[in-house]
């Protein structure tokens, strides 16, 4: 060994003795030292680029880890490292160029693959980032985080069975897993368990007071099984833990809504927008205020389900009295149905080029706007006046009922909304109302979930789902017909805006716009609901419609 070489290797020495005592300071100025010779190797330069990462200089680690890399190339552990810095640095693809140099190094480099997993997940590549997690976990299956990674993108694929294992197991080998038993019970939430759900929220609250997710997801399982109370008192305390936190702030708002306080509801409604879930549109043209128009155009655009449309289009005249010209951007299927709506000069469907206008609001922002009360809901109907004929089609199936009572019904929702599982019932149920006397079915349900086996001898329904292309079609449909019965769908507010009888079927947890034990809707004169007394209570809830058509 030369005398430079015996030097080099002394400081060495010297500077893992410093790193051990944390004296980074001296470490790194050693180090430079040793890097300023043209011979240094690759490990010099690999301890000052983790100095200099340690130190959050992550700019100066990167070009040290890169001059390791440059005199050894396959060091898994820089190559690693260097795709820690680099994707500290926001450069996603050379981070995980190098968390693959580091695997291809050392296959058994396990936070290699975990890290190039978490980088994939960022990127949206679930199915890629999953494959990494398992590789991990093949090398180490005991490893709690691993599996909560796996089951977190198992979820998001919607492998909920596999999901629910990881977590399971994530907290079999770390019990006191705050975020696995969250998560945990989301999945169980939405596979029905929800008995099983609420526990693990409260565990995973127990184990962490001032995890606001968790607490969020407790309120939300609490108001579901009606303890409103208990809900409440949970969003307020992620508040206080969380100042103005958008899911609490809403969660709040919403059981103000379900509960009647419509004044202070729309006002916490407006959190709406910082959930994640929702984003706002983004105009150049300011949001109304509520002040005069004057003339000026605004745009009314939609915001959420075809539900929401027809229900909040009923502000449109309110507009118009202010002194807009209403333009409404809707959802396609609502286009031709709209232009009947009262106060809309114009409709435009989503996608399709917008007009000049000088103002703008979303929907579900107009009840704030005109400070809507329950005693202030504006409820004349019908706001969709309709002049046209059913078609021809349509009309010919409808006169087969003559001298009967003929009855519209859908029992299923959009599958994309979050509640479709609580909302929309089996269509067996429909059975007890085929069964009433002088009763005769017509399905409105359209999509997938209208191919259901009918017209059996003692199931007798008639098929109407397709002629209905879009929303007019189905109004056209609603007004010949005597009775609409419907769970809670965009159908139940066409029949409402419509003026049309319709009997809306609630699950236990109804959405905030149904308010709590109540039978009519204050939003619809001559709707009726029907509501479940326990959760996924369809049978009371028949029992009781084929009551009511028993002595109507």
């Amino acid at each position: 060994m030369s005398a430079r070489d015996s030097s080099t290797s002394f400081d060495l020495q010297r500077v893992h003795a410093l790193l051990r005592e944390q004296r980074l300071a001296e470490a790194r100025t050693l180090l430079e030292r040793i890097c300023h010779d043209p011979a240094a190797d690759r490990e010099p330069w690999y301890l000052l680029g983790a100095i200099h990462q340690q130190l959050n200089d992550l700019p100066r680690a990167a070009s040290c880890y890169t001059r390791a890399l440059a005199l050894c190339p396959d060091h898994a552990d820089t190559h690693y490292h260097l795709g820690n810095v680099l994707r500290e640095l926001g450069n996603i693809e050379e981070a995980g160029a190098h968390y693959r140099g580091a695997i291809a190094a050392a296959p058994g480099h396990i936070e290699a693959h975990c890290n190039l997993g978490t980088l994939l997940e960022q990127r949206g590549e679930d199915a890629l980032a999953l494959e990494c997690y398992r590789r991990a976990l093949r090398l180490d299956p005991h490893r709690p985080e691993l599996h909560y990674n796996a089951a977190n993108v198992l979820k998001r694929l919607g492998q909920r069975e596999a999901a629910e294992q990881h977590y399971r197991r994530a907290l079999a080998l770390k019990p006191d897993f705050a975020m696995a038993y969250n998560n945990l019970g989301n999945v169980l939430e939405d596979s029905g368990q929800a008995d099983e759900a609420l526990e693990c929220y409260r565990r995973a609250v127990a184990l962490k007071p001032d995890h606001v997710e968790a607490i969020c997801n407790l309120a939300a399982a609490l108001r579901d099984r009606g303890n409103i109370g208990e809900a409440v008192t949970c969003y307020r305390k992620a508040l206080a833990i969380s100042g103005d936190y958008p899911k609490a702030r809403l969660g709040i708002s919403l059981l103000q809504l379900l509960t009647g306080d419509l004044a202070h509801g729309w006002e916490g409604y407006e959190s709406r927008w910082r959930v994640g879930s929702l984003p706002p549109r983004s105009f150049r043209q300011p949001l109304w205020d509520g002040t005069d128009l004057d003339g000026r155009r605004i745009l009314l655009h939609a915001e959420q389900g075809l539900g929401d449309t027809i229900h909040f289009i009923r502000y449109a005249p309110m507009v118009q009295q202010r002194g807009g010209r209403v333009i409404v951007e809707c959802q396609p299927a609502l286009a031709r149905l709209l232009k009947h709506a009262r106060g809309v000069d114009q409709v435009v469907a989503a996608g399709d080029p917008l007009p000049a206008f000088d103002t703008h609001l979303p929907l579900l922002s107009l009840p704030r706007i005109f400070h809507t009360t329950l005693d202030s809901i504006p409820a004349e109907v019908p706001y969709l006046d309709l002049s046209d004929k059913a078609p021809a089609a349509i009309g010919a199936l409808l006169r087969t009922g003559n001298g009967s009572r003929r009855i519209g019904i859908v029992w299923a929702g959009s599958e994309s909304n979050p509640n479709d599982r609580n909302r929309s019932c089996p269509p067996i149920h429909f059975k007890t109302v085929a069964e009433r006397p002088g009763v005769m079915l017509y399905s409105l349900q359209k999509g997938p979930r209208g191919l259901a086996p009918f017209d059996t001898p003692d199931f007798p329904v008639t098929n109407l789902s397709h002629l209905l292309t879009d929303f007019h079609d189905t109004a056209m449909a609603v007004r010949h017909l005597d009775l609409i019965i419907t769970v809670d769908t965009a159908v139940a507010h066409l029949a409402g805006a419509l003026g049309r009888p319709v009997w809306v079927l609630l699950p236990f947890a109804p959405d905030w716009r149904w308010l709590l034990n109540r039978e009519d809707s204050p939003w619809y004169p001559g709707m009726r609901l029907f509501r479940q007394t326990s959760p996924g209570d369809w049978a009371g809830v028949f029992a009781r419609v084929a009551e009511a058509l028993d002595r109507a």
